[in-house]
C-alpha cells in the first residue's frame, strides 16, 4: 500500500523523470563536457609501435594509428592509441568503470553503433567517461540521456581533424 504522499509523488515522477518513492536507484551525475588540452605531439604511429604517454587519461588527443577504428561495444579495454586513432575519425567513446552495475552497461552499449563505442575502462569505479577528440565529459553512474546528449553537441561542435589529419 502506498503512502499517501508517494501517491501524490508517482504522478511527478512519472511526469519529471524523477524515481517514485521506494525506488532505490540514483540518477547518475554528470560534469560538464570540457575541452582538454591538445597533445601537440598529434603525429601518426606504425603498427606495433610501443604506446606512448599521453597528457590525459583517458587521452583525447596525441600520437595514433590512421585509420585505426574501434567502434561497436568492446569487450575489453582500448590502448591509448586505439582510443586516439578512434577519436581522430570522430567517433565518440564511452567507457564505463568495473563498479558499474551490468544493467547500466547494457544501457551504454545499447547507444553503440558505428559512431559511438562503448568499452569497460579499466578502472575500478562506477565512472563513465564519454569522450570525443579533445573533449570530455565524466559520469558518476551511468546516463544514457546524459551520452546521447554529449554525443549531439559534440557533433554541432566537433573540433576533430577528420581521417587522415
Amino acid at each position: 500500500m502506498l503512502r499517501p504522499a508517494c501517491a501524490a509523488l508517482i504522478c511527478l515522477a512519472t511526469v519529471s523523470g524523477l524515481p517514485a518513492c521506494g525506488d532505490d536507484t540514483t540518477a547518475a551525475e554528470c560534469g560538464p563536457s570540457t575541452v582538454e588540452q591538445v597533445d601537440p605531439r598529434l603525429y601518426h604511429l606504425l603498427p606495433d609501435t610501443p604506446a606512448p604517454s599521453y597528457l590525459t587519461d583517458p587521452p583525447t588527443s596525441g600520437p595514433h594509428i590512421s585509420g585505426l577504428r574501434m567502434t561497436g561495444v568492446q569487450t575489453r579495454t582500448l590502448t591509448g592509441i586505439e582510443q586516439v586513432s578512434t577519436l581522430e575519425l570522430n567517433i565518440v567513446i564511452v567507457q564505463y568503470g568495473s563498479r558499474v552495475p551490468a544493467e547500466d552497461r547494457s544501457r551504454l552499449e545499447a547507444l553503440a553503433g558505428d559512431d559511438i563505442t562503448v568499452a569497460p575502462s579499466g578502472r575500478d569505479d562506477d565512472k563513465v567517461i564519454a569522450t570525443g577528440w579533445m573533449t570530455k565529459m565524466t559520469c558518476v553512474g551511468a546516463s544514457p540521456d546524459a551520452i546521447t546528449e554529449f554525443v549531439s553537441d559534440y557533433r554541432k561542435t566537433s573540433a576533430a581533424p577528420g581521417p587522415g589529419n
